[in-house]
Formats: C-alpha cells, structure tokens, sequence
C-alpha cells in the first residue's frame, strides 16, 4: 500500500524538522562581538507583530547607550526589509509587520559606536501556514443543531449517526421530486390581442377619415 501526503503536510514536516535541528544545534541565533538580540516566541501566526529586544554590551559586559542599531529583515521569499529601532527607556525594540509570508524570517542586527563597529547578531523566527478549515476539525453538534433548526421548513434536521440508516431508508421511500424554476419574459408587443387592438385602432381612425371626408 503506498501513502499519499499531502504537499501542504510535508513542507510542514520538513520545517519542523530543520527548526528542530537548528535549535538543538542552536544555530537558529547567533552572535559576534557583543552585539544581543531577545526575541520570544520564535513561531507566529500570519500577520502577527514581531517585536523584539536588542541591545549592545562593552567587553566589560556593561550596557552600551549610545549604541547606534542597523537592523534587516530578510522574508522567506528572500525580499529584505531595514527597520528602525526605537529607544523605550533603558531598552531599544523593534517591531516588523509584514509577515504575510510563511517561511523562516531571519534578523539581523549590527551595531556601531562613535564609528566603531561594536559586532552583530541575528535572529530567526518562523511564520507558520495557517489553515483555518483544518484548525479545529472536530463537529461541533451545537452548530449544526441551529443550522437544522434554521432550515426546518426546507426539511432540515439533526440527526445522530446511529440515526442515519433510518434516514437511508426514509430517502428510499420518499418519492423523487424535482422542482425547476425557469423565468419567462412576456413582450406585450408580440402578443396578437395587442395586434388586434392596433389594428382596429387603425382601421377606425381610417373609417372616420374616410366619412368625415379627410381622405
């Protein structure tokens, strides 16, 4: 027996499989100088805001404020993007929005101070295929309880799978019924008592023409 998987499926086992593997190798980030970037979740829905930490240490491991931030994002589909850093008190964040695309997102941050390049890091996170028919597959017996109910006039009605033979056997004994709706347009000019009208309006207006002497 040969199985079939869907091409949606593999592509979905084969990036689980290599995120498994660049987080075990921790290869998934990583880091020159003394340059950091914190970026928690790492997987995102399509569309979701990615914001993320980023910040710059001396080799003594003490904060860098005047650190100055070169931050690219590159998009799966290899399309780069520059993001400008913004300072929040102690900290500089960043944020990204366009994350329509799903694949593997990759950050990468550099920094410089007075000129002098302090190193740089990079970051990846993973925008996953969403597939909102197959999110929850499960029935939902709720549902399609009011949907029976909305169409009852129609013949509409839940029924539990047990229930489903007899309803087998009903549809066997009910006789077939077809009802087809054709819509006709009616043309008051082509009908003959509107000829016949015409006609006589014709001839009459003729007959008293001719009596009255006009003709």
């Amino acid at each position: 027996m040969r199985l079939r998987c869907p091409e949606r499926g593999v592509r979905w086992l084969l990036r689980f499989w290599r995120q498994l593997v660049l987080w075990l190798a921790r290869k998934d980030q990583s880091t020159e100088g003394n340059v950091w970037v914190q970026l928690d979740p790492r997987r995102y829905q399509p569309g979701s805001r990615v914001e993320f930490t980023l910040g710059a240490n001396s080799p003594e491991g003490n904060p860098v404020r005047e650190a100055v931030f070169e931050v690219e994002i590159t998009q799966p589909d290899g399309n780069r993007h520059t993001v400008r850093p913004t300072r929040q008190g102690d900290r500089t964040v960043g944020s990204f929005l366009d994350t329509r695309i799903a694949g593997d997102y990759t950050i990468r941050v550099s920094a410089k101070q007075e000129g002098r390049p302090l190193g740089n890091a990079q970051v990846r996170f993973l925008v996953f295929e969403q597939d909102l028919e197959l999110d929850n597959p499960a029935a939902d017996p709720g549902l399609l309880s009011s949907l029976a109910r909305i169409t009852a006039e129609l013949g509409g009605e839940a029924l539990v799978p047990e229930e489903f033979s007899d309803l087998l056997d009903r549809l066997k004994q009910k006789p077939l019924e077809l009802e087809t709706e054709i819509q006709t347009k009616r043309n008051y000019w082509d009908t003959w008592p509107f000829l016949l009208v015409f006609v006589a309006a014709l001839g009459t207006e003729w007959y008293l023409r001719k009596k009255w002497g006009l003709v």
